[in-house]
């Protein structure tokens, strides 16, 4: 499994981003008011000054890298950000630990993030290998997104886009080209919401991500902030950050020798494509199973269709196409 889609039980195994080793779960750090007492005694890089990153409806305060603007429409209270460097484990490789109101990741000799949601919403990240930047990258990028259930958001493997001020979503398995049509896509005009991970509420509103896209390649142009499990990560220009209604679903089947072709899904065939996409679904699983199941309801009601394509065989050009020609035709009931 890999950090972009860990996809465990209470206690997970993860490749770890970058680097050998693997390690046990620690599980003694303290959380919740416990952070803010020891605020003073650690070192929160990085930190530039006291801000807040926003995004997946998340304020966080105290991560601000210099390079992701503070913006953002935030759903919860703030979230208290404090790192360390310390040593990390070696064994296993890398791990999903679950406690009663919080969630353990890390990966061996690199760092391991804990966020909690109880008494107070706090992350306490030991970094061990890991450079300061990347760092706010796989925390960003790779936990967060697999904490969202703690925060009431069912999180789906999938990027989105902007059409008619309602959310896209464009759905797939790692590899099958999200990133990457929601990166041309945005060069035509379509505004970016998220890459990789979409938050969705129990009311069907998608929470924007971070105004960052890592699609395979040769990137989507605009600003680089580095490169991140093999690719690079991009900013985006136009990004919106205010939480849309989504409005269709579209979900992307890369196979060899298959035809270019949308093909609408309806009742039990689209609530078990998308029950199929939502994201590392082993994750917090008792906590989410009844938001899952009402997200992938209200998901399956609304226009939803696969998108079959041949890789090396149909252009880049002919998917987006095909795929924006879909987006703007359906209309939300």
């Amino acid at each position: 499994m890999t950090k972009e889609a860990t996809d465990g039980r209470a206690e997970t195994p993860v490749r770890a981003p970058s680097g050998p080793g693997s390690r046990e779960p620690r599980g003694d750090h303290e959380v919740g008011d416990s952070c803010r007492a020891r605020r003073r005694s650690l070192s929160r890089s990085p930190r530039p000054q006291d801000l807040s990153f926003a995004g997946y409806g998340l304020s966080v305060v105290g991560l601000t890298p210099p390079w992701l603007p503070a913006s953002g429409s935030a759903r919860e209270g703030p979230v208290d950000w404090l790192a360390e460097r310390g040593s990390v484990a070696e064994a296993p490789a890398g791990w999903a630990k679950e406690g009663p109101d919080d969630l353990t990741v890390g990966w061996a000799r690199y760092a391991e993030y804990r966020l909690s949601i109880a008494p107070s919403a706090c992350v306490h990240a030991v970094l061990d290998t890991v450079s300061d930047e990347e760092s706010v990258l796989c925390f960003i990028l790779s936990v967060i997104p697999l904490a969202l259930p703690l925060f009431g958001l069912e999180p789906l493997h999938g990027s989105a886009v902007v059409c008619d001020d309602e959310a896209a979503l464009l759905l797939g398995a790692a590899g099958a080209g999200k990133s990457s049509l929601a990166a041309a896509l945005g060069n035509r005009g379509y505004g970016c919401l998220a890459d990789d991970a979409c938050a969705i509420d129990a009311s069907g509103l998608l929470w924007p991500g971070p105004p960052l896209v890592a699609p395979r390649g040769d990137g989507a142009g605009g600003h680089v902030v580095g490169m991140y499990t093999g690719k690079m990560v991009t900013l985006v220009a136009n990004h919106r950050s205010e939480p849309l209604r989504a409005s269709r679903v579209l979900v992307l089947r890369p196979e060899p020798g298959a035809s270019l072709a949308i093909r609408p899904l309806v009742g039990r065939e689209a609530f078990t494509a998308l029950l199929g996409h939502v994201r590392a679904p082993g994750v917090l699983r008792t906590r989410r199973r009844h938001l899952q199941l009402q997200v992938v309801a209200r998901l399956a009601g609304l226009p939803v269709a696969t998108l079959s394509y041949a890789p090396g065989h149909h252009s880049p050009e002919e998917t987006v196409d095909a795929a924006a020609n879909w987006i703007v035709s359906e209309v939300r009931v």
